[in-house]
């Protein structure tokens, strides 16, 4: 394997630990933020798509296409998702916030028996799904939320050792990847069902990313010399049907978000930490058309992202 599973375990063991990560001990009750309790500042006047940046130090919204920064979210985050009414997720230590579209300041938040790590909503019920895993003493496992004001519902899997990124499809099936003790795995929970069942995979995947849906298929992330790959879910296996490559891009990306006709990508320069976002048309990949920059200083790095969409006709 080109990126073992220690160094890829290694390394997010190194961020958890220098955030102070709580141990994976009794659930708590979800720290929810009622609505009224928040002051709500005036959204950040930018175009309908907003790019929320997951940092390990602090956490950014940028405009698009224009790449500019137009706010900072206070709180480290490992990764971000987003639903169809523009709201974003960000996962982090010890539990998931909730933003509304143009806002960097959480108006609900719930917490997590360990670390949450990597989310996605279901289009079909509004549930998110939150990938938790802890320091020592306990599996990874799926947080999902009917809402931040209700404990979750916890799902684990023999069949994934270690959990990374979940992503549901457009019928409400959730799917999460990770490792099988040394090897890729890949599980699913269906739409209305109660057990993660494993899934076989016919394509190599070196360091498991981001996983979504595009529309058409599953895509699930390769975070090392970074590739999509689009698979058909059939029974209990999933054949690659295509690829998008990336060009210009580094060794190492992090969480990718996919809209239709484009896909946006953290990675660094030369293989270093994600420092920098690419743009490349999707699924015809290619040459990129677009690098925001610049609005990192020195020491942090981008570990997730996802670009919120304010829906038409609803204003600003």
């Amino acid at each position: 394997m080109i990126a073992s599973l220690k160094t890829r375990r290694l390394a997010v063991a190194v961020l958890i630990t220098s955030l102070a990560v709580p141990g994976c001990s009794e659930l708590q009750q979800p720290g929810h933020i009622p609505l009224n309790a928040v002051q709500r500042p005036s959204p950040i006047p930018t175009p309908n798509i907003l790019l929320y940046a997951a940092g390990n130090k602090i956490s950014y919204v940028l405009s698009y296409p224009a790449g500019t920064l137009v706010g900072t979210i206070n709180r480290s985050s490992f990764g971000a998702c987003s639903d169809s009414a523009g709201n974003v997720y960000m996962t982090g230590r010890g539990g998931v916030a909730e933003f509304s579209y143009g806002q960097t300041i959480p108006f609900a938040a719930a917490s997590v028996p360990g670390t949450a790590y990597s989310c996605s909503v279901d289009p079909v019920t509004g549930d998110l799904a939150v990938v938790v895993f802890c320091k020592s003493g306990c599996g990874d496992e799926v947080a999902v939320f009917t809402s931040l004001n209700y404990l979750p519902q916890l799902y684990q899997t023999s069949g994934l050792t270690q959990m990374f990124y979940c992503g549901y499809d457009g019928s409400g099936n959730l799917f999460v990847d990770g490792y099988n003790k040394q090897h890729f795995g890949l599980a699913e929970l269906p739409a209305g069902g109660a057990t993660l069942s494993s899934i076989s995979v016919d394509q190599a995947i070196n360091v498991p990313g981001q996983v979504q849906w595009d529309g058409s298929h599953l895509t699930i992330e390769d975070a090392y010399d970074p590739v999509i790959y689009q698979f058909a879910i059939s029974g209990s296996s999933a054949s690659a049907v295509g690829s998008t490559h990336l060009h210009p891009i580094g060794r190492r990306a992090t969480e990718s978000w996919i809209l239709p006709g484009i896909v946006a990508v953290p990675t660094g320069p030369n293989g270093k930490r994600a420092i920098e976002i690419g743009v490349w048309l999707y699924p015809g990949g290619g040459t990129r058309l677009k690098l925001m920059k610049g609005f990192i200083t020195a020491h942090k790095e981008i570990t997730g992202l996802t670009m919120s969409v304010l829906p038409s006709g609803r204003a600003r």
